[in-house]
Formats: structure tokens, C-alpha cells, sequence
């Protein structure tokens, strides 16, 4: 209660990475101080699941805030102007499917690319794999990046703890192979 008269905001960032206590910890702080609560997240982004995020966060909070008559108002950002066309249209293609397995809501909206300056094709940018990772495509991709003066850097997403140790030991592999790269 000492901080009810403290405290007027309660601001939270990368919200779709908070765990059940977390969650009641903020709704508790905002419904019982009646202060103002703004959480900013994607749950796109969702990558603490390992350490017990919920990837429902938001349709919890918004349940615990009900307790104390509050009521949520939701903003959705639907244009992106950071990402090249090519890559979100094909990572907005693979939400799709996340869409269809209940990976993600059913309500989740596809973002829209404003960027029109896009440098990379479809294949330097984006190659959803579903069969076994090797040592050779992981070579394969870095080689078909395009030649820049910075480092290249390859991104390998996962969505568990286990693959990202496989790709852990793969890239071993191939750092093993091509100690200068």
C-alpha cells in the first residue's frame, strides 16, 4: 500500500516473456494499487519457455485483471517498416501454419510490410527446413549468403532446448571443417 501513492504507471516490456507469478505479480500491483498498466510484447517473440513463460500471457493477465475490474485495451502494430518485404512475408507464411496447428492464436493478425527498398531474394533471407539439419546445408546456406563487407551472420531458429543443442553440435561440426569461416 506504501506504493500506491508512489507510483502512478506500471510499464512492462516483452510482456509474452513473463512467467504465472510474474503475470499475478503485475496484475496484482495494477488491479489492487489502481494504477495505470501499459505491457508491450509479441507473442511471436515468445522465446522463454524453457524458464516457464506462458505463451498465453496476455489472455491471462487480461483474466486477472477481470478480478479487479479492469478491463485491457489493445493496440495491435500491423505494419512493420524494419523487416525487408521478402523475409516477412515468408516468416508471416510460416506463422500461418503456426495459425492452423494452434501454435499461435487463431486471431493473430499477419503484419504488412512497409520497407520497398529490399536488397535480398527470397532465398538469401529465409529456408524453413523440416527435414534433418547437416553439416552441408548449414554450409550451403552460409555460402549462398551475399558477400558484405561485415561479418555474415546466420540465424538458426528453434523452438526447443533440444534442437538448439543439436545445432550447438552441428556447428561444432562445421567449425571443426572450416576453421577459418
Amino acid at each position: 500500500d506504501r506504493y500506491v501513492d508512489r507510483f502512478r504507471y506500471l510499464l512492462v516490456d516483452e510482456f509474452q516473456d513473463s512467467d504465472n507469478a510474474q503475470i499475478d505479480f503485475i496484475s496484482y500491483v495494477a488491479g489492487k494499487a489502481d494504477i495505470r498498466l501499459l505491457v508491450v510484447g509479441d507473442i511471436k517473440q515468445n522465446i522463454y519457455r524453457f524458464r516457464g513463460a506462458n505463451t498465453s500471457a496476455f489472455k491471462i493477465l487480461e483474466q486477472r485483471l477481470a478480478k479487479y475490474e479492469r478491463k485491457p485495451v489493445e493496440e495491435h502494430l500491423v505494419y512493420n517498416y524494419r523487416t525487408e518485404y521478402v523475409l516477412l512475408e515468408q516468416e508471416e507464411d510460416l506463422f500461418d501454419q503456426w495459425r492452423e496447428s494452434d501454435w499461435l492464436p487463431k486471431d493473430d493478425f499477419r503484419m504488412e510490410a512497409q520497407r520497398t527498398n529490399d536488397t535480398l531474394t527470397a532465398e538469401q533471407t529465409f529456408c524453413p527446413v523440416t527435414a534433418p539439419l547437416t553439416v552441408a546445408d548449414i554450409e550451403a546456406a552460409f555460402q549462398a549468403m551475399p558477400q558484405q563487407e561485415k561479418n555474415k551472420v546466420l540465424a538458426i531458429l528453434v523452438r526447443t532446448n533440444t534442437q538448439a543443442i543439436e545445432i550447438g553440435k552441428l556447428l561444432q561440426k562445421f567449425h571443426e571443417t572450416n576453421p577459418s569461416i
